[in-house]
């Protein structure tokens, strides 16, 4: 099944489930290169990015995860993304 709320959309798969966060960066988030997610990831579950209407985004060359934190400073995605870019993250939960 799928679940929905403020923003956060769950897909159920099994025991185990997937969220996707949906952000529109603002100029704090451009600023620092990095987003705060809104939930701690499963510990061993990658994170996947994706900016709207752009590719797959590569964890550890374009961005990197510490907890809650994705930052893309000094990395592939420094300087490409702006503000008021939309981006999806998917995240085991």
């Amino acid at each position: 099944g799928i679940k929905s709320s403020g923003g956060i959309i769950t897909y159920l798969a099994g025991a185990s489930s997937v969220q996707s966060e949906i952000i529109t960066l603002d100029e704090e988030m451009i600023a620092a290169k990095q987003i705060t997610l809104s939930g701690t990831p499963k510990s061993g579950q990658g994170i996947l990015l994706v900016p709207k209407n752009g590719p797959l985004q590569i964890e550890d060359f374009d961005y990197t995860v510490n907890g809650r934190i994705i930052s893309w400073a000094n990395l592939g995605l420094d300087g490409i993304l702006s503000i008021n870019d939309v981006i999806v993250i998917y995240r085991g939960s």
